[in-house]
């Protein structure tokens, strides 16, 4: 329960984090138009990280136990060839979250 929770927590800031529109430049982005996070979503991932039992490292154990090989280029196509899934295309995402 504790692995789809932080699962859910991590693909919902994924997906709100991607399904927005890149900003102009003077607003503060870098070249590829990510910002950074403003104080409240910094407060708000610093009060629901308290909530994760993160020191558990039993889940990241158990996903990994099994585990043949890793495709960081991974990149699957459902039909009429549309990009379902994009690993590079998570690249940006680097060190502790805000």
């Amino acid at each position: 329960m504790k692995a789809i929770r932080i699962l859910f927590a991590l693909l919902t800031a994924t997906v709100v984090a991607c399904g927005q529109s890149t900003p102009a430049p003077e607003s503060g982005a870098d070249t590829e138009g990510h910002t950074a996070p403003t104080a409240t979503t910094a407060q708000a991932n610093a009060k629901f990280a308290e909530e994760l039992p993160l020191s558990d490292q039993q889940d990241f154990e158990d996903a990994q136990r099994g585990l043949i090989a890793r495709d960081p280029d991974l990149r699957i196509a459902g039909p009429d060839n549309e990009t379902l899934w994009d690993m590079p295309s998570y690249d940006f995402i680097t060190g502790d979250a805000p």
